[in-house]
């Protein structure tokens, strides 16, 4: 994935990516996956391998216009299901006030710990 497809999106949804932040993610060993439409990224999700254990679903986002249709739910269980194949536990880490992602998590498995993290079994 470019980083100027990927700025695109993120600017589409008030965020700024940086190079410098796009070189972070590459150095934390983030991987992204996105589904792709008349050449334009309209949801993305990121496994982000912090661990041997354990890899989180992380950076899922989906272009205004876009929402309600189920692709944050496809990004989150595809890397989810990649995270799982290889043997890692998944988790995925959100604000308490983001109900949109608790949601879209919990719709494909995650479960709320009491450390806010939600996790699903390998």
């Amino acid at each position: 994935m470019r980083i100027s497809t990927l700025r695109e999106l993120w600017a589409a949804g008030g965020y700024e990516l940086t190079h410098t932040d796009w070189v972070e993610a590459h150095n934390l060993e983030y991987t992204y996956a996105a589904i792709v439409e008349d050449c334009r990224i309209i949801s993305c999700a990121a496994v982000w391998r912090y661990s041997e254990e354990a890899w989180e679903v992380a950076a899922v986002i989906t272009r205004e216009g876009y929402r309600r249709r189920g692709y944050s739910k496809r990004m989150a269980a595809f890397v989810t299901r990649h995270i799982l194949q290889n043997g890692r536990r998944a988790t995925c880490t959100t604000n308490d006030d983001n109900a949109a992602m608790l949601a879209t998590a919990k719709s494909v498995g995650f479960r709320v710990s009491a450390t806010y993290v939600l996790s699903t079994r390998i």
